[in-house]
């Protein structure tokens, strides 16, 4: 959880399907523009990160790939 937390780069868990976010470490929180409180439990449309449309093609992408896949991706922030 640590290394989770502390490394440099914004990293995000969510489930599959919806997008709705798990975890976040402090990268992402700053990324996003919001505390993980505001942003743990919700979707990634819910927040104005990606569009339905945007998050149907990042799955599309990447749910095939076994194993996981490294995937960037822009965020809009909160602000």
């Amino acid at each position: 959880a640590v290394v989770f937390d502390r490394a440099p780069y914004a990293i995000c868990i969510t489930t599959h399907g919806e997008g709705r976010y798990v975890a976040v470490n402090a990268a992402f929180e700053a990324l996003a523009g919001a505390p993980r409180e505001a942003i743990i439990g919700r979707t990634t449309v819910e927040l104005g990160h990606y569009t339905a449309a945007e998050r149907d093609r990042m799955y599309a992408a990447i749910l095939p790939a076994s194993p996981p896949v490294r995937f960037e991706r822009e965020v809009r922030r909160a602000d």
